[in-house]
């Protein structure tokens, strides 16, 4: 698997920011007002990049009340879910998470 050292992930994030603030709304969603956001699914595996920032979201949209389910995969990466969208394991989650969301 690919995976960037510090000073990648420092050279990404310049990147992906564009002279903003890291907090910026625009950079990271977790920052951004969340209170209209319909339900979401967060799905993110432990070896990802991203983890503290996929629960970083969990926590402020579930304190903005919006539903919000945080799945963690063991030993999966960046975008897992590409691999496995068409699993009977996927079908399941995305099944399970719209029972329960409210939306329905």
């Amino acid at each position: 698997f690919m995976s960037l050292d510090p000073a990648g992930i420092e050279w990404a994030v310049s990147i992906w920011a564009n002279g903003h603030s890291i907090t910026h709304p625009t950079v990271s969603p977790a920052f951004m007002d969340l209170s209209r956001f319909p339900p979401l699914l967060i799905q993110v595996g432990d070896s990802e990049v991203l983890l503290n920032d996929a629960e970083l979201l969990h926590v402020r949209a579930t304190q903005m009340g919006v539903f919000s389910q945080l799945e963690i995969y063991k030993d999966m990466f960046h975008v897992f879910q590409g691999i496995f969208f068409c699993s009977s394991m996927g079908k399941s989650n995305l099944n399970f998470f719209f029972e329960n969301c409210n939306m329905i």
